[in-house]
């Protein structure tokens, strides 16, 4: 903007030292403003994550208390994942298993490593009415700021024989 003598008022104003911190304010928050829609696109990445893995999953923290399940857990077992949380893994076992897992559970965490699924472990999940089926789970161990926390995903395997003919895809 010119005025009648050639002076440009806009570069001008733009040199005053207030509108140079003008400037700087707004570059600070538009650098805040992009920071916070890069973080909030990540945090909903990390939400859907578990919700897009293919087979059921649980997240157990450092004291043994499930923090995270997937709808294809709640799926698999018949608890709604309110149900769950805070609660220790050994619900979705057998009766008959549960203490002995207790005593796994606590070794694993002094010694927490990735184990992969393998057939060579009969597993034994129970739903909440009470029924039993096949499972093979791996593990991994994860650090996090609140303690080293252990991913479980847990697939349904099929099991031969007349009561056993459902597939891997039907919970």
């Amino acid at each position: 903007m010119h005025g009648n003598d050639g002076f440009d008022l806009a570069r001008a104003s733009a040199s005053t030292p207030s509108a140079q911190a003008l400037q700087r304010w707004q570059q600070v928050y538009d650098t805040a403003l992009e920071d916070a829609v890069t973080q909030a696109a990540t945090d909903a990445l990390i939400r859907a994550i578990p919700e897009a893995i293919p087979d059921a999953l649980l997240v157990v923290d450092a004291e043994g208390a499930i923090v995270l399940v997937n709808t294809r857990l709640e799926l698999m077992f018949g608890y709604p994942r309110s149900e769950l949380i805070g609660r220790t893994p050994e619900v979705l076992l057998p009766a008959a298993l549960r203490e002995r897992h207790v005593k796994q559970r606590q070794r694993y965490a002094d010694n927490p490593r990735a184990r992969a699924m393998g057939p060579d472990m009969a597993l034994r999940g129970r739903r909440k009415n009470g029924s039993e089926f096949g499972v093979l789970v791996a593990l991994q161990p994860v650090v996090t700021p609140a303690g080293i926390c252990t991913i479980a995903v847990v697939r349904r395997v099929a099991e031969a024989g007349p009561d056993h003919g459902q597939d891997l895809e039907h919970f």
